[in-house]
């Protein structure tokens, strides 16, 4: 879009009413959506978007017939401008802008920082205790999860506690409740 520079400025009716550029790319025959472009120009412009901000201002006092008889445009500005989720970013960008920084809502990089990943990680290893991450000892074996009841206590048991580094191991199996297909082992002593 061009800047006008002023709300008086005059709009060229052969060339794109949106960019007012010469283009190689045809204007639209016969449109029939300036209704809709009126409308995205001046809630674009409500939101400070300058080129529809300046747009808005030539076009606002223009009866819609006469736009309707000399306006056209190129397809992709029409696009461009009428498409809803840029307006919604134009929009989300002027609310930030008129909030202001707000310190309370923005993550810090220990935020970032501190979500748990499995590239974060000890990879799983299935010859240790999937809780304590410790070898089987003689007085404290190694027991292996068999049967689908005790996965799906064990995805009960993980989800509750929310621990993120149970929860990321757990993650490695298809299906969190089926233990047995990654071969989870256990000390008693660490599964009650």
């Amino acid at each position: 879009m061009t800047d006008f520079g002023r709300s008086n400025a005059p709009l060229d009716f052969k060339l794109c009413v949106i960019c007012q550029e010469k283009s190689t790319a045809n204007l639209v025959e016969n449109p029939t959506s300036h209704q809709k472009l009126l409308e995205a120009i001046e809630e674009r412009s409500k939101y400070e978007d300058i080129n529809s901000k300046t747009l808005w201002l030539v076009l606002k006092d223009l009866p819609l017939e006469e736009l309707k008889e000399k306006a056209t445009w190129h397809r992709s500005c029409y696009q461009e401008t009428t498409h809803s989720g840029k307006i919604k970013r134009v929009k989300k960008r002027f609310q930030r802008e008129v909030r202001g920084p707000n310190e309370a809502r923005r993550k810090t990089i220990n935020d970032i920082l501190d979500i748990l990943t499995r590239s974060k990680t000890v990879s799983y290893d299935s010859n240790l205790c999937f809780f304590c991450e410790e070898k089987a000892k003689y007085q404290n074996p190694l027991h292996l999860v068999s049967t689908s009841s005790a996965g799906s206590s064990l995805d009960n048991a993980v989800k509750q506690s929310k621990d993120p580094k149970l929860l990321v191991k757990l993650s490695t199996a298809l299906d969190s409740t089926d233990a047995h297909a990654i071969d989870i082992k256990y000390h008693k002593s660490c599964w009650a």
